[in-house]
């Protein structure tokens, strides 16, 4: 992707200027905050990220330099506002020669990010890509949901993770075996949870937890901050009152983004 004269200059410099930061950071944490710096820079600078995000000026700084964890949304609303495609969010990026650069994990170099909607540029159907939970050889279940299954890792196509704008890395797969998620879903479907977002959006469906199980709720906003919880069977599991003091107190694991039907 070509870059204007002005992001030609700035976005090198601003990468220079944030590198130092990232010293005692992996390579994918620097790939992290690369973006990050990126796109601050294509979204028209710090103030205009920050106001996009709704975060301080000082928030956006903290990204820059690796301290806490950018989340997958705002990388979503970043990219968007930038005008690039989500997938791109899946690849490796680089400046070089006034250009941004985007590499998948076969060494491919793309230069226009519309390829990166395209099934080439995806990992190969016959070698779909390997999503770890947590960085473990064993996927890890959120306290009280269950124990660790005798699995060791889930291949999903990237082009799918990808549809679902979900960052492998917050994936996390469960099996239906709770009443509670019903109607929603059947039991011992297989679930897929971005666990990145916890931030209870209107309308959408989350895991939540519950004793010695989890449930499975769509969020629907109140006035004064407050929020309900509703299930399909409203007459077995009726809606559920959330004082906005007490939204912090839900267990969230995250928002369900995918499920098969059970088998």
């Amino acid at each position: 992707m070509k870059l204007d004269a002005r992001l030609a200059r700035t976005i090198p410099a601003r990468l220079k200027k944030f590198t130092p930061h990232w010293s005692e950071l992996d390579e994918t944490r620097h790939q992290v905050c690369g973006k990050a710096v990126i796109l601050v820079e294509l979204v028209g600078g710090r103030e205009k990220a920050a106001a996009l995000l709704d975060v301080s000026d000082n928030t956006i700084d903290n990204h820059r330099k690796g301290i806490g964890d950018v989340s997958h949304t705002a990388f979503r609303q970043l990219t968007e506002k930038a005008g690039l495609p989500q997938a791109c969010l899946y690849f490796r990026w680089s400046v070089e020669n006034g250009e941004l650069l985007f590499a998948d994990g076969q060494g491919n170099v793309y230069r226009d990010p519309a390829e990166l909607d395209r099934p080439q540029a995806q990992a190969p159907k016959d070698e779909p890509t390997l999503v770890y939970v947590r960085d473990r050889e064993t996927p890890l279940r959120p306290a009280g949901l269950a124990e660790e299954d005798d699995f060791i890792h889930l291949s999903v196509p990237l082009d799918y993770l990808g549809r679902l704008q979900v960052d492998p890395r917050d994936l996390l797969a469960m099996v239906a075996t709770d009443h509670g998620m019903a109607p929603e879903v059947e039991e011992e479907a297989l679930l897929l949870v971005d666990t990145a977002d916890r931030e209870l959006s209107d309308g959408c469906l989350y895991v939540l937890n519950a004793g010695n199980g989890a449930i499975i709720r769509r969020v629907r906003h109140l006035p004064k901050g407050s929020l309900e919880l509703l299930s399909g069977d409203s007459e077995r599991y009726p809606p559920q009152r959330i004082k906005k003091t007490a939204i912090p107190g839900l267990g969230v694991v995250g928002r369900l983004r995918s499920h098969s039907r059970g088998v």
